[in-house]
């Protein structure tokens, strides 16, 4: 045989395993593929991780979470955050991006300080496809011809792919019951079609009307340039360019306001802020929807990592503390807020409750029903960690 036919023959072989490889990019492939990550993940690091269910899809598909923490079946005083991945099954590249990213944490927990921070510090929960049928199907709905990111509560709107109410879809069903359960402090949802960091809200566009955005807006944008500006997302090919009639830019380091760009009801983002106090952001990674190459995938990586594990570490800044009655007894569901402010989290089972803020001097404010109201000055100094600021002992309103 002559060097030029081994030369050709060892180009088609490279030619053939290239296409194998990227094969396992289909989306028919990605679910099972990506199951099989996590559960090899949890084998290999049983310590720090565990796997939990939310429920089935409409097909009957399980819809799993990796839960990743140095104590991940303890309810530990620790905020929480929550990423999720694939609520559009034709955006099915922001699987593996979220399963490189705790990949990352797992592999150099022991090496690096952003990984061991979070891991000791935070409790993470990543949701790689909250609709396996649409990844399957490589379909932006699910097995009912739903959009999902239309099917929350918060302004719902009736329409063809919005389903029959709100939360009439299986999905969108186990997903607010986990999260309720769960309580989160922040989130990120993660889309392709666009690059862009998209902050709430999604159900009224801004028109410099004060009304039309949250009166914490100045932490939202902060919370979104975390992500835009850290590592090499800000440099991400086809970065979202937006202006208003009057020529003003709508995209502010990567940011833009969620109805600034276009206006959407039923939006995850918007029931998870407003409805459950957890900050839910859309990050828009890619252009890139449907099939995707080895090398497309490694891209939205390098552009996308270092950002996904800041904005993880972003939620310890702000104020902790545990909130009990004059028993000793954790108050659960309390109300904590700032004077002010209109993002309102609440305690948990243990009564313990994590309030994200940006450096500042704010009144907290804590209601719960039976107590009378109880406040106290917070001097947040920095936004790497948070404020610890004891028990708050409320008292019984005998009224």
């Amino acid at each position: 045989m002559n060097k030029r036919v081994i030369f050709i023959l060892a180009g088609i072989l490279l030619i053939f395993n290239a296409c194998n490889n990227s094969s396992d990019n289909k989306p028919s492939n990605i679910y099972n593929k990506y199951v099989a990550e996590v559960k090899n993940m949890q084998k290999a690091y049983p310590e720090i991780t565990v796997i939990e269910t939310l429920g089935k899809s409409t097909d009957g598909n399980e819809i799993y979470a990796l839960i990743v923490s140095d104590n991940p079946t303890t309810n530990e005083y620790e905020p929480r955050v929550r990423l999720t991945g694939s609520i559009h099954g034709n955006e099915g590249i922001t699987t593996p991006v979220l399963l490189d990213a705790v990949t990352y944490l797992l592999e150099n927990y022991k090496t690096s300080s952003i990984a061991e921070n979070i891991i000791n510090n935070t409790y993470t929960v990543v949701i790689p496809a909250i609709n396996p049928d649409g990844l399957i199907n490589n379909s932006r709905y699910n097995s009912n011809g739903v959009d999902l990111n239309r099917n929350f509560s918060y302004y719902w709107e009736n329409g063809s792919s919005h389903g029959t109410n709100p939360f009439s879809e299986i999905e969108s069903q186990v997903f607010r019951d986990y999260s309720l359960q769960k309580l989160f402090h922040l989130s990120a949802t993660f889309h392709t079609g666009e690059t862009v960091v998209n902050i709430p809200y999604d159900y009224v566009a801004y028109n410099n009307n004060s009304t039309n955005i949250s009166s914490e807006y100045d932490l939202l944008r902060s919370l979104g340039e975390v992500y835009s500006l850290t590592g090499n997302f800000i440099n991400s090919p086809g970065l979202l360019s937006l202006t208003d009639l009057s020529g003003n830019n709508l995209v502010i380091n990567g940011v833009v306001n969620g109805g600034d760009w276009y206006v959407v009801g039923g939006s995850l983002q918007d029931w998870s802020i407003l409805e459950t106090g957890c900050i839910d952001i859309t990050m828009e990674i890619s252009d890139l929807q449907g099939y995707f190459s080895d090398s497309n995938l490694s891209d939205v990586i390098y552009y996308n990592r270092d950002s996904i594990l800041a904005y993880i570490s972003s939620v310890q800044r702000g104020v902790s503390g545990v909130i009990k009655d004059n028993n000793d007894n954790p108050v659960f569901d309390a109300n904590v807020y700032v004077q002010d402010g209109d993002i309102i989290t609440s305690s948990d089972q243990n009564g313990y409750f994590h309030k994200i803020l940006n450096p500042g001097t704010y009144t907290l404010i804590v209601e719960a029903t039976g107590y009378l109201q109880y406040t106290v000055p917070v001097v947040i100094t920095n936004s790497t960690s948070s404020v610890d600021i004891g028990d708050i002992i409320l008292v019984e309103n005998k009224n």
